[in-house]
C-alpha cells in the first residue's frame, strides 16, 4: 500500500448541491439526508449546517402489529446549545414506547453528561432532555439525540411528533428549533 501526500487543497471542503437532487426524497429533509441509528456522527461546523432542526428518522414507517422498531431523533445545531428538552408524542393505542437509548451527540460534551428520559411506555409522550455540566460550554453540530425504541400495538395510525421544545445557550439566550414529524402506520 502506497501512501500520497496531502496538501492544503485536500483540506477543503467539498461543497455538493444537495437542494437540486431529483430525487423523491429532496426538500423532504433540510439539506442532509437522515442519519441511520448506526452511523458516528462528527462535528459539523456552524457555517456548514444552516438552520437549527429537530427531525425524526425516519419519518414514515409502515410495520404489521407487535412487532418493535427504532426512529431517531436527529439535532442539528448552528446554535451552541447548554440545555434542551423536548416533548414527543403519539398514539398509545397504536404504539407503546419501550425505551429510549440516548444518543451519540450528548457524548460530545464529555462523559456522564446529565440526561433526561422520562416517559410512561402507555402515556403517548416523551420528555428528553440535557444539560451541559461544563459552565459556558455546549454542543453544536448534528447527531442523534435519542433512539426511541417502539412496539407497534394495534392497527391503524399515528403521527410522532416532537410538540415541544425548550432550549438555551450557554449564555441563557433561548435558541428556536424547527421540527418535522414521523408517520407510522400499522397494518
Amino acid at each position: 500500500i502506497r501512501t500520497f501526500p496531502l496538501t492544503e487543497e485536500d483540506a477543503e471542503p467539498i461543497w455538493l448541491n444537495h437542494e437540486s437532487s431529483s430525487s423523491a426524497d429532496a426538500g423532504k429533509y433540510p439539506v442532509d439526508p437522515p442519519l441511520s441509528a448506526e452511523q458516528t456522527e462528527e462535528a459539523v461546523e456552524a457555517d456548514e449546517i444552516g438552520s437549527n432542526y429537530i427531525y425524526l428518522n425516519p419519518a414514515n414507517f409502515e410495520i404489521p402489529p407487535g412487532r418493535e422498531f427504532r426512529i431517531s431523533v436527529v439535532l442539528r445545531s448552528t446554535a451552541e446549545i447548554g440545555n434542551m428538552s423536548a416533548v414527543i408524542t403519539f398514539d398509545p393505542s397504536v404504539l407503546t414506547l419501550k425505551e429510549v437509548v440516548e444518543g451519540s451527540i450528548i457524548r460530545k460534551m464529555g462523559e456522564s453528561i446529565p440526561f433526561m428520559k422520562h416517559f410512561d411506555p402507555d402515556s403517548g409522550s416523551c420528555t428528553l432532555g440535557f444539560s451541559s455540566p461544563h459552565v459556558g460550554k455546549g454542543i453544536t453540530g448534528r447527531g442523534i439525540l435519542a433512539s426511541l425504541v417502539f412496539e407497534s400495538k394495534a392497527r391503524g395510525s399515528t403521527p410522532i411528533s416532537i410538540t415541544s421544545i425548550s432550549a438555551n445557550a450557554p449564555t441563557g439566550k433561548s435558541i428556536s428549533y424547527e421540527t418535522t414529524a414521523a408517520s407510522v402506520r400499522v397494518r
